[in-house]
């Protein structure tokens, strides 16, 4: 919060090679820091004028009969607060100025500005950005061509349950006038505790479905054989089976020759995934309903 008192100084210091002309000192601030908040004429007046009578930058708590002026001078203190650091807190803001969370809380709200959570990602490298798009932009042109389309993917995914828990967000959040969705990277997922499937068609879920602890070519596509068509049983009529579109992700266990060579019989030309007719972007979960949507709420209740 240090570069609040500091950037004061530098508005004080362009203030006075203006030759204390406002719009001059706003036109030079905004030339000097165009990636700054850029203060507005009279805040080079009001803090010039605070500096000469307190002989001090310091804002304090304008309750008690101060005058309109004060109050909006503190008011935007408390918004340069959080334009500098936009993860803060109001209380932390409240405890730096001296005054009420409730305070800091009326001027945000005045503001149109609310927390926003962030939510964790895979890393995404440099080269996965291609991909993505060009995924995102077939997804896109399809549900263009098709206004059904999305509605005839079969979206499964794979969970690991583990004990050491989930990155609870509650707490971690920034401000803003829009939420921005703001992402955070994440760890891999390296540990197994409880292996878990689950399918999405349309608005309807089934799952989770138990799989093995170490998930494998072999073991994967006897769950293929065996399980799925139970599984779609419960969602896809015969008919829809005719059309289904189903999407897997590029794990190992998925990219097995013969669990491919299945799809291509059980779906031809019509499944989305590593290898596939439609390739899946790698480090994509955030694309998939089930991670983003489903996951997050399955283990909050675990």
């Amino acid at each position: 919060m240090q570069v609040i008192r500091t950037e004061y100084a530098e508005i004080h210091l362009v203030y006075g090679a203006c030759n204390e002309v406002g719009h001059a000192a706003a036109a030079e601030y905004r030339q000097r820091y165009p990636n700054r908040r850029h203060p507005d004429v009279q805040t080079f007046t009001l803090l010039h004028q605070r500096l000469v009578e307190t002989v001090s930058f310091e804002v304090r708590n304008p309750d008690g009969g101060r005058q309109r002026g004060a109050r909006d001078e503190f008011d935007e203190a408390i918004l340069d607060c959080f334009a500098e650091d936009p993860t803060t807190s109001l209380r932390r803001t409240a405890r730096f100025l001296e005054t009420s969370y409730s305070m800091c809380q009326r001027v945000m709200k005045e503001d149109g500005q609310h927390p926003h959570k962030s939510r964790c990602i895979y890393e995404i490298m440099e080269c996965d950005r291609e991909n993505r798009m060009i995924f995102s932009h077939l997804i896109v042109e399809e549900h263009e061509r098709d206004p059904n389309f999305l509605d005839q993917i079969l979206w499964t995914d794979e969970s690991t349950h583990v004990r050491t828990g989930m990155v609870n967000p509650h707490n971690e959040h920034h401000w803003a006038h829009q939420n921005s969705f703001l992402a955070r990277e994440d760890r891999f997922q390296h540990k197994f505790s409880i292996n878990m499937w689950a399918e999405l068609f349309g608005n309807r879920v089934v799952g989770p479905w138990e799989l093995p602890d170490r998930l494998d070519g072999h073991n994967y596509l006897r769950f293929l054989r065996e399980d799925l068509p139970m599984l779609l049983d419960e969602v896809v009529t015969p008919e829809q089976q005719q059309h289904i579109i189903l999407m897997h992700d590029g794990a190992p266990a998925h990219f097995a020759i013969d669990v491919s060579n299945h799809l291509d019989n059980l779906f031809p030309g019509r499944w989305i995934g590593r290898g596939g007719p439609t390739p899946w972007p790698a480090r994509s979960a955030d694309l998939n309903p089930l991670d983003y949507f489903y996951w997050g709420n399955s283990k909050e209740s675990v």
